[in-house]
């Protein structure tokens, strides 16, 4: 049945307008900064492929399209079996395992911190920030998977976070702080908001 508009009558528009995914978006900025860049490199399109591909991973929104779940348009009509909780609420794909291993070496020395500025870890054992962003919520290190440095800094790092844990800079079993053991004004970074 075609729509006709009538003289002196404006259609309402109820159906929300297409957008872009924000993951297609992304990919697009990507693009365009990679376009801009000069003199292109074979190493250089790796590393923007695993850049891309980390940014891609992080938790964007879906739409409900995405998810599979069926969507719901003004004056459509739906069987009674449409509200069955297995058709509302499809069963959770699986979500991807994070990567067991880091990333290869020409990536890493790219995205490395500690090699891009040719420094030591070891140098900031005594800094805790720096220390407990390398350990998970239960204290255990991070694995290189995780952090994305070079194989060096890794050892580096994990030798950082060791001393810092005997000097009792950090504690051993949890990625806080002690109270008191930073300033007021960097322990709260680490609190919950409470109201």
């Amino acid at each position: 049945m075609a729509f006709r508009q009538l003289r002196g009558v404006r259609a309402l528009h109820t159906t929300p307008p297409v957008r872009q995914s924000a993951a297609e978006i992304t990919s697009d900025f990507l693009a365009r900064l990679t376009a801009d860049s000069s003199a292109p490199n074979r190493g250089q399109s790796q590393a923007d492929n695993a850049a891309r591909g980390m940014i891609g991973s992080v938790g964007l929104r879906h739409s409900p399209s995405e998810d599979g779940r069926r969507q719901f348009r003004p004056n459509e009509f739906a069987e009674p079996h449409v509200y069955k909780e297995s058709n509302l609420y499809p069963t959770q794909k699986p979500r991807p395992r994070p990567p067991l291993l880091g990333p290869s070496k020409r990536v890493a020395k790219q995205i490395d911190p500690f090699y891009i500025r040719n420094a030591n870890p070891l140098d900031h054992c005594t800094n805790p920030l720096m220390s407990m962003a390398f350990i998970d919520p239960i204290g255990r290190i991070k694995g290189r998977n995780q952090t994305g440095l070079t194989w060096r800094s890794q050892k580096m790092v994990g030798k950082m976070v060791r001393r810092a844990r005997a000097m009792g800079v950090i504690p051993h079993w949890s990625n806080r702080p002690a109270p008191g053991g930073l300033g007021e004004r960097d322990f709260n970074r680490f609190s919950s908001s409470r109201g």
